[in-house]
C-alpha cells in the first residue's frame, strides 16, 4: 500500500508541476499581457509602469524562477482588479466552492443509491421503467437551464431561496447545489443500477436467498460492498469533472462566489495573476482528487495495488 501511494504521488506531482508550468507559459506566450491590461491610447509610461509591477520586464526564465519560488512561499502575488493578495481571494472563494460540490454530489450519492437500487431490485418492472425514463431526462438537462427554472420557480415565483450570492448560508447554497446534483443523479442512477444489477446475478445472492434472506436484507448488507467499487469511480469522476467544468456554469447562473465564478470575472477582466493563480488550484484539487480516489480504489479492490507492483 505505501508503494502503491509513493507512486501515485510523484505521478500527481508530476502532473501538477507540468500544469504550473504549461498555465504559467500560456498565459506570458499568447499575446502581450500588459497590453490586454491597459486601456486604449496608453503611453509608454504606462506599459512600462504596469510590466515593472507585474514582473513581466524580465526574461522569462526570471519570471518562471521568480514564479516558482513564489509558489513555494505560498505567495502568489496580488490581483491587480481586486488590488488584494491572490492567497486570501482564493482562501475566501475556495470554501464555498468545496461546499457547493460536497452538497451537490452528497445530494446526488444518496437519491441515486435509492433510485438505482429499486430500479435493479425491480429490473423490467414499470417501476424501473419510470426511474431510467426520469434519470435519462434528467442527464439531458443543462446546468443554466435547470438553474433557470430553479430560480423562477423556488426563488422568485415562491420566495423560497434566494436568488444569488452566498450570504444566507444554506438557504444561499440549496439551489446551486440541486442545480449541480440533478445531471449527477441521472448519470449515477444508471451507475448505481447497473452495478447492483451485476451483484444480483452473483452466486453468492442465490446462496443468500436459498439460506432464506430476503431480497431487501441482501440489498442493504451484502450487495453494497460488491457493488460499491465502480460507484466510487464514478463519483470521483463527478468531482473532477465539477471542478472542471460544472461548477463553473452553476456558480455563474447563481452569482456564487466560489472559485469557478472567480476565474471567470478574472478572464474578463485580464487580471493575469490572479486567473493563472485560480487556474492552478483547480488543476491542483484535480490532481489530489485522482490521488485519494486512486487510494479509496486501491483499498475497495487489492487487486488494484498488485497492479502496480
Amino acid at each position: 500500500m505505501l508503494r502503491f501511494a509513493l507512486r501515485r504521488s510523484a505521478q500527481g506531482i508530476a502532473v501538477a508541476l507540468g500544469v504550473t508550468l504549461a498555465v504559467f507559459l500560456l498565459l506570458r506566450l499568447v499575446g502581450d499581457p500588459v497590453r490586454r491590461l491597459l486601456p486604449i491610447g496608453f503611453t509608454q509610461a504606462q506599459y512600462d509602469a504596469l510590466a515593472t509591477r507585474l514582473g513581466l520586464d524580465q526574461p522569462l526564465l526570471v519570471q518562471l524562477g521568480d514564479y516558482f519560488s513564489g509558489l513555494l512561499r505560498f505567495d502568489l502575488g496580488e490581483s491587480i482588479w481586486l488590488n488584494a493578495p491572490v492567497t486570501q481571494i482564493l482562501g475566501e472563494r475556495l470554501p464555498n466552492t468545496l461546499s457547493l460540490i460536497g452538497a451537490g454530489i452528497g445530494v446526488a450519492l444518496i437519491v441515486s443509491s435509492m433510485l438505482g437500487t429499486v430500479a435493479a431490485a425491480n429490473a423490467g418492472s414499470w417501476i424501473d421503467r419510470v426511474i431510467t425514463a426520469a434519470t435519462l431526462t434528467l442527464l439531458s438537462l443543462p446546468w443554466f437551464w435547470t438553474g433557470g427554472i430553479l430560480i423562477l420557480l423556488l426563488a422568485v415565483q415562491l420566495g423560497l431561496f434566494p436568488t444569488s450570492g452566498a450570504t444566507e448560508g444554506l438557504r444561499s447554497l440549496a439551489l446551486p447545489a440541486i442545480a449541480l446534483a440533478l445531471p449527477i443523479i441521472g448519470r449515477l442512477t444508471q451507475v448505481v443500477r447497473q452495478s447492483v444489477l451485476g451483484e444480483l446475478a452473483e452466486p453468492y445472492v442465490a446462496t443468500a436467498r436459498s439460506k432464506g434472506f430476503s431480497v431487501p436484507y441482501i440489498l442493504s448488507r451484502h450487495v453494497p460492498r460488491n457493488a460499491l467499487l465502480p460507484v466510487t469511480s464514478f463519483v470521483g469522476w463527478e468531482i473532477i469533472r465539477s471542478l472542471g467544468a460544472s461548477t463553473v456554469v452553476v456558480e455563474v447562473v447563481f452569482s456564487y462566489p466560489g472559485i469557478g465564478s472567480l476565474a471567470v470575472d478574472a478572464a474578463r477582466r485580464q487580471d493575469i495573476v490572479l486567473l493563472q493563480s485560480t487556474v492552478l488550484l483547480v488543476a491542483l484539487l484535480i490532481v489530489l482528487t485522482y490521488f485519494v480516489f486512486d487510494l479509496l480504489y486501491s483499498l475497495i479492490d487489492p487487486r488494484v495495488r498488485e497492479s502496480v507492483r
